[in-house]
């Protein structure tokens, strides 16, 4: 469900808008949790770049900032559970990636 939700989001606003980011942050928390832990760090990666550009804004004007900050916090710190849990294993050496430098 949450892939569709992301290619829906994606046709709609683009694969660089803020809302598709949090979509597949969203997704990258499930797939971590699933134990795609290879998938949800490459989906992790795409998403977190958008998350933390300052000028991307949802275009939802009635989501506060609280809860855009909310939401980015959530997949912030599932990403860097990730990073945390791959320190050292294939998935980190395949990336080419610094899980403890990235976090």
């Amino acid at each position: 469900m949450l892939r569709e939700a992301l290619a829906r989001r994606a046709h709609r606003f683009g694969a660089k808008h803020y809302e598709t980011a949090e979509t597949q942050g969203i997704l990258g928390i499930a797939l971590a949790r699933t134990g795609a832990r290879g998938q949800a760090l490459a989906v992790f990666r795409s998403a977190v770049a958008i998350l933390l550009q300052r000028s991307r804004q949802s275009s939802k004007e009635n989501t506060s900032q609280a809860v855009l900050s909310r939401r980015r916090s959530i997949i912030l710190d599932a990403y860097i559970g990730l990073l945390a849990d791959i320190r050292g294993t294939e998935i980190e050496r395949r990336a080419g990636i610094d899980a403890a430098g990235e976090a």
